[in-house]
């Protein structure tokens, strides 16, 4: 009886806690700027749907609450039941957090009382807190893209390389690094190199897809994050950079921009010169996995099918023919125990899965897998603890492309066959690791306590106490002013709609129409139109979508909410 009166008590308090109203300034806000506004802000990847208060944020509550409920958001791609990553780095919701905010909108959304929490201080268009010790970029240029999205246009997918040397009169320990796009619709991605021969001459061609540079130190590319290595004691570790070196920027712009301005900056900071360095052990960033196809004949992804292709560190040196080379090392020596410490899986939207691992006869060491990869979620993967991989094993990456109508993802035709390469409308296998020779007792370092206490990389809503969080306008903005007008006379109806939507535009142009839901994803696009074109809404979900138009003559765009109904 006793037992049976403990249940009830226990059940009557979990149920008030769920009868009660959450609020936005007392219970959901916190979260939501912790898991939401990384990407939902105005310099974000979400930037059309700010999460950054009460007003914004709950015209989306029927989305918002779909896709939570699904589990679809926040996104956060690898198998946390395959291997765990850094706690600080895991955009997961907890199951308090989820029926927080489920609860919240069955409840109507309430605001609440007082004030909401104070945003988070990543919302400017850098992530990586303080003044950084030297700042590099291209400067205010010019997408030479082609201005048509047709992937077999000259020059739709070019490759720009910018060389700026560093003036180090010593040498220096990189400590964290990050690029800042300029422009989020112009820049498809970046990969950031060093060059210590002073051989390296800038290539703004178009065609300088083979990057020069010895070795890597970050990238950018949808949904990345910061490059920051441990830096306390029981292990701090970072890249050396020779005096005398140059950084090379190479960035991708994507089809279609052509003419967009774009002006990408990268981040560095350095051990302090008065630190003691000693203890301090090298690190290494290279993308040791890769598959290009190369074969005779060529390799293709097959039409109208999926399979799996694979690489793995004994197939890749010297990769001599390899198209993009990031760095003059194939991977880490295979005679030597190693310490991984991240991962960051590369490819594009043929591709859905991805599994990589460390392998020796029939024993297996798992790094990461990710059962619903997208090219929009993507990044440096931090674990816990350093993973050991002893010396006479291999690192195998699997990646899985599905050539097929039912990936939604495809930008081209999935009866015709695929290739591997550069652009954008082919694919790559391309996974980098960053580790460092092991030690004894790696794997018992905690990382996840180094990384709590860094004040370099705000998360969530830890105080920051260099600057105060603050919104920057980049020059993704440019363009748009002009295209006021044009607004003003577009016209998308019925919204919301069941199965068609209409587009009219009252300037003849050439256009292109895409939609987004609200995950980013791209869901459907339109042929190229003048002043009007009808949109199939059929074999999309219900739901809140955003439709983007582009003026392919300049690169002029505007987004406009829709909602598919029943």
């Amino acid at each position: 009886m006793k037992k049976t009166t403990t249940i009830l008590a226990a059940l009557i308090i979990l149920i008030s806690q769920l009868a009660k109203a959450q609020t936005f300034n007392q219970d959901v806000a916190s979260i939501m700027f912790a898991k939401c506004t990384s990407c939902h802000n105005p310099n974000g990847a979400n930037s059309q749907m700010p999460f950054t208060e009460y007003s914004k944020i709950t015209p989306y509550s029927n989305s918002i609450y779909s896709y939570v409920n699904a589990g679809l958001m926040p996104p956060w791609p690898p198998d946390t039941t395959y291997t765990k990553f850094l706690h600080q780095h895991e955009n997961t919701l907890t199951l308090a957090e989820k029926n927080t905010i489920l609860n919240w909108i069955t409840n109507k959304t309430p605001e609440g009382t007082g004030v909401a929490p104070p945003l988070p201080t990543y919302l400017a268009s850098n992530k990586l807190v303080g003044k950084a010790d030297l700042v590099v970029g291209t400067g205010l240029v010019t997408s030479n893209a082609n201005t048509s999205t047709d992937q077999n246009a000259t020059n739709s997918n070019p490759y720009n390389c910018y060389v700026i040397p560093l003036d180090l009169k010593e040498d220096r320990w990189l400590r964290a690094a990050e690029v800042v796009p300029g422009n989020l619709s112009v820049v498809h991605h970046c990969v950031v190199t060093i060059d210590t021969t002073g051989a390296a001459v800038s290539d703004v061609s178009g065609g300088c897809a083979s990057q020069p540079g010895q070795f890597g130190i970050v990238g950018w590319s949808s949904g990345a994050a910061p490059v920051v290595y441990p830096n306390k004691a029981p292990l701090k570790v970072g890249q050396r950079i020779p005096k005398g070196s140059s950084i090379v920027i190479q960035m991708h712009y994507a089809p279609g921009s052509g003419g967009g301005l774009d002006s990408t900056k990268v981040r560095l900071y350095f051990y302090d010169k008065k630190d003691s360095l000693a203890g301090l052990r090298p690190v290494y960033d290279q993308v040791a996995l890769q598959y290009w196809g190369i074969s005779i004949p060529l390799v293709t992804i097959p039409a109208n099918s999926g399979q799996w292709f694979t690489a793995n560190t004994g197939d890749i040196a010297p990769c001599s023919s390899c198209p993009l080379k990031v760095g003059a090392n194939p991977g880490p020596p295979a005679n030597t125990d190693i310490s991984i410490i991240a991962v960051n899986p590369h490819s594009h939207v043929v591709c859905t899965k991805v599994l990589d691992y460390a392998f020796k006869s029939t024993d297996t060491i798992p790094l990461i897998r990710i059962n619903k990869w997208s090219y929009h979620w993507q990044g440096y993967y931090y674990y816990p603890k350093p993973v050991k991989i002893p010396a006479g094993y291999k690192i195998q990456a699997n990646h899985f492309y599905d050539n097929r109508a039912s990936n939604l993802e495809l930008i081209t035709n999935p009866s015709k066959p695929v290739n591997f390469g550069t652009k954008t409308s082919d694919e790559m296998l391309f996974d980098d690791i960053t580790w460092m020779t092991y030690k004894a007792g790696d794997e018992n370092i905690d990382l996840a306590a180094i990384s709590a206490a860094d004040t370099i990389f705000t998360n969530g809503l830890k105080p920051k106490p260099y600057e105060k969080a603050k919104f920057v306008v980049t020059e993704r903005t440019v363009g748009i002013e002009s295209f006021t007008d044009i607004l003003n006379q577009m016209i998308v109806s019925p919204n919301p709609a069941t199965d068609k939507v209409s587009i009219s535009i009252g300037k003849p142009s050439a256009y292109v129409g895409r939609i987004f839901n609200i995950t980013g994803q791209n869901v459907l696009n339109t042929e190229t139109f003048t002043d009007k074109s009808t949109i199939d809404l059929q074999h999309i979900p219900v739901g809140l979508y955003i439709l983007e138009v582009i003026d392919l003559k300049n690169n002029n765009r505007i987004t406009k909410k829709i909602v598919k109904t029943n």
